[in-house]
């Protein structure tokens, strides 16, 4: 991975998430990605982008699955942060449990 890459792990609860359109889908997951990538910095950004996405799209519906999405983002240069094995950006791991809470760690 170069510097500001990023990698998305997430259980099928996000893709088969329901709204009135049907099925979230993996085409919404890659443009909510993309659009949170742009514009956000840390990993916890990109997530709780992912996460505002999925909100908006399901609106009021229960969710049906449990949903986990764990995102890093690679540190370099361009964040203030040199390379190496001590240093790190922010990775992060939310679960939407059967009850629609939320949780970050």
């Amino acid at each position: 991975m170069a510097p500001g890459d990023i990698a998305v792990l997430y259980s099928d609860g996000l893709t088969e998430a329901s709204g009135a359109a049907g099925e979230y889908g993996e085409e919404r997951v890659i443009a909510a990605l993309k659009h949170a990538a742009a514009t956000e910095a840390s990993a916890l950004g990109v997530q709780t982008a992912l996460f505002g996405a999925l909100a908006e799209y399901v609106g009021e519906a229960d969710p049906h699955d449990d949903v986990t999405v764990v995102v890093v983002r690679k540190a370099g240069k361009h964040d203030g942060i040199s390379g190496g094995w001590g240093s790190s950006k922010q990775s992060s791991v939310t679960q939407l449990p059967d009850d629609g809470s939320e949780t970050i760690h």
